[in-house]
């Protein structure tokens, strides 16, 4: 599941030079479903929690500031 994401989320533009982060961010995501639905750490997600899984990824995405950025609008 954890690929068919990743391939879904790389077909945006500028994207694509994200990979290492886009890979821990869908684990971290999976990670919280797993914990919401009372799932063990290793025991597989069912299918259908991949789109669930593919929008909180990009809620991540979004929300993350780059320090550059973060600093240019500290001081304005």
């Amino acid at each position: 599941m954890e690929n068919e994401i990743l391939n879904s989320l790389l077909k945006r533009p500028g994207l694509d030079a994200q990979v290492e982060l886009l890979e821990d961010m869908i684990r971290d995501s999976m990670d919280e479903i797993r914990a919401l639905l009372n799932y063990e750490k290793e025991e597989p997600l069912p299918e259908g929690v991949a789109p669930i899984v593919k929008e909180l990824t990009l809620i991540r995405f979004n929300r993350r500031i780059p320090k550059f950025r973060w600093k240019h609008n500290l001081f304005r």
